[in-house]
């Protein structure tokens, strides 16, 4: 590509814009929930973003890198994996787990809050053209700390099929 050609190629949505678009569209519902929304840089970070114990829930956005689709890397089609984490503190409940199905008078139980955080994510629609336009939604799980300890969060994995228009071509 000469440079005439990618300056007047559209930007690739990377990573950054992905997790801009992603914040910018859920923080006016988590606010309204009362919630936090965090972004992390990696797992280590989601403890300490963690250990802020918020008085209501959290939902946090990481990056959880790229793969590319094909063997054929000029193909320029890539997996963007999105880590979404949900938790909020345990309130004081007789029975410890309860917060995970009874709601108490100021939120809802916690799998119920990952299943609004989930369907919030899977009604986002990406550009298309450059994207799959919706993320794939592939698992969710209780999360684990790097140290194998589980935490009263869970975490949710998507993915977006993203085209990357800008090819580096080195100069002759």
């Amino acid at each position: 590509m000469n440079s005439e050609t990618s300056s007047s190629a559209p930007p690739t949505l990377d990573a950054a814009a992905i997790l801009r678009m992603l914040r910018g569209y859920l923080l006016p519902w988590v606010q309204s929930e009362k919630g936090a929304l965090s972004l992390a840089r990696d797992p280590w970070h989601v403890l300490e973003i963690l250990a802020a114990s918020p008085v209501g829930f959290r939902v946090i956005l990481s990056w959880d890198g790229e793969e590319a689709q094909t063997d054929q890397e000029v193909a320029g089609i890539f997996t963007q994996k999105i880590k979404v984490i949900v938790s909020h503190n345990r309130g004081l409940k007789k029975q410890p787990g309860e917060n995970l199905i009874i709601p108490d008078a100021e939120r809802p139980a916690l799998i119920e809050r990952v299943t609004q955080v989930r369907d919030k994510l899977r009604g986002y629609v990406f550009p298309t053209g450059e994207t799959s336009g919706i993320m794939n939604y592939r698992f969710a799980r209780p999360f684990i700390t790097p140290m194998n300890m589980p935490l009263d969060a869970f975490e949710m994995e998507f993915q977006l099929v993203v085209a990357i228009t800008d090819v580096f071509e080195p100069e002759s």
